[in-house]
């Protein structure tokens, strides 16, 4: 497939999770592993592949044609490779006009995402933990388009994304709370200032 047909078929793609699109697809699942306690389960030689070529690909000095294609291929073979998503978004975020593709990427893949998330995940209570190397590649998604939302439509936007992002992480690893804090405490001066 050459880049613009696998662009095509991306950006055409029906995100849906591996469970609802049959057996043909290599299985992932999101289990409770204590009480309280969520995580994927990428048990799939396609994934464990799929997510070491990713990490390749940061290794060798290719074109953003090259790397473009790379990424889209993964994604094309199995889009729960969050982090590829996360790659191709900020790489399109690099170049000009091309934010709503970006935004697109991201909400595709954070859809897919939250499709694994159960009924019985219980709000405010259930936690996605970063201490689990499994749902890294989910949060890290989840924390880029907070920060793209922030870039692109202001700090108002990103606020929900990352309420939701410490709900499900509240022991905030990623600095989210820090973040949103300076950034609340910011605004406050500023219209002070005004």
């Amino acid at each position: 497939m050459n880049i613009n047909d696998l662009h095509d078929l991306f950006f055409n793609m029906k995100m849906t999770s591996s469970i609802k699109r049959g057996k043909n697809i290599p299985p992932v699942q999101f289990v409770e592993f204590k009480k309280g306690s969520w995580t994927f389960d990428f048990n799939s030689q396609l994934y464990d592949k799929l997510f070491n070529r990713l990490f390749e690909l940061d290794e060798l000095d290719i074109e953003n044609d090259e790397r473009e294609k790379e990424l889209l291929s993964i994604i094309a073979q199995m889009p729960e490779v969050f982090d590829a998503s996360r790659e191709l978004a900020q790489m399109y975020n690099d170049e000009d006009d091309r934010s709503d593709e970006v935004n697109q990427i991201y909400e595709k893949a954070f859809a897919l995402a939250r499709s694994y998330i159960p009924e019985n995940f219980r709000k405010g209570q259930d936690q996605i933990p970063w201490a689990c190397i499994e749902n890294r590649p989910f949060l890290r998604l989840i924390e880029a388009y907070g920060e793209f939302k922030e870039m692109d439509e202001g700090i108002e936007s990103a606020i929900p994304i990352y309420l939701q992002l410490l709900s499900w992480n509240p022991t905030d690893e990623q600095g989210i709370l820090n973040r949103t804090t300076s950034v609340k405490r910011t605004a406050s001066v500023k219209k002070d200032l005004l």
